[in-house]
């Protein structure tokens, strides 16, 4: 499992980032914040990074979108680290 957090800037002309914004809600991967004058703030969830990866080029090659930026990305392998690393903390 892959948690990404992006932020989709839309594009200027306002016909073109109704369509790109119309897009993006048909993937049910994605999960759409509240937008920010021309900016969406939104969570992909996927299998794995390569699935990301698939998903953040899709979306930037959608008519009406800008820019994408990653930033943040977190996956299963890496919460089980973390809590390793938490629960070795703490057990000293």
């Amino acid at each position: 499992m892959s948690i990404s957090g992006i932020v989709i800037r839309l594009h200027r002309d306002s016909e073109l980032a109704r369509a790109g914004r119309a897009a993006l809600q048909t993937e049910p991967r994605i999960e759409l914040g509240t937008a920010t004058s021309d900016r969406i703030p939104a969570v992909l969830d996927t299998v794995d990074r390569d699935e990301s990866k698939r998903l953040v080029s899709w979306i930037e090659e959608l008519e009406g979108v800008a820019n994408v930026d990653v930033v943040f990305v977190s996956t299963e392998s890496d919460s089980a680290e973390l809590l390793q690393k938490r629960e070795s903390i703490h057990a000293d």
